[in-house]
């Protein structure tokens, strides 16, 4: 079983754990524990930003001559508690250059449409973790 023990990066952002270790898509996750918002009418959801660094440059997908990379993406997230859910309803992509950061593409989802990416992660799972740290955190 994976536990989540955050620790302190920089700003808000706090180290949650690594994925994809040796791969081309290898990067650290990070949870910004001050944007963590239940929901007021419906308390089984949560909204919260995760951050991650990967460790090479990454391309979208439709990018073929590779000119828009990003090195960070951040998520605007909503957790359903109840059915274990992720449902991104923004992401945010960034790449840094002469250590300057630079936006490189900035998607908002409609969460009532099925275009919002959404998923249920693996139990035990850094996705799944994250999922039942956000669902039980207490300001």
């Amino acid at each position: 079983m994976l536990s989540i023990s955050c620790k302190k990066e920089s700003d808000d952002w706090e180290y949650v754990g690594k994925t994809g270790v040796g791969t081309e898509r290898e990067y650290s996750t990070y949870l910004s524990k001050e944007s963590i918002v239940k929901d007021q009418k419906n308390k089984n959801l949560v909204r919260f930003w995760i951050k991650l660094n990967f460790s090479r440059e990454q391309y979208f997908e439709n990018d073929d001559d590779k000119s828009e990379g990003y090195t960070e993406e951040k998520g605007y997230v909503l957790a359903d508690c109840n059915d274990r859910s992720l449902t991104v309803l923004e992401t945010v992509y960034y790449n840094y250059h002469n250590s300057k950061k630079k936006l490189v593409k900035d998607i908002i989802y409609d969460e009532n449409e099925k275009k919002a990416p959404k998923s249920y992660p693996v139990p035990n799972s850094l996705g799944g973790e994250l999922t039942t740290f956000v669902c039980n955190f207490n300001k």
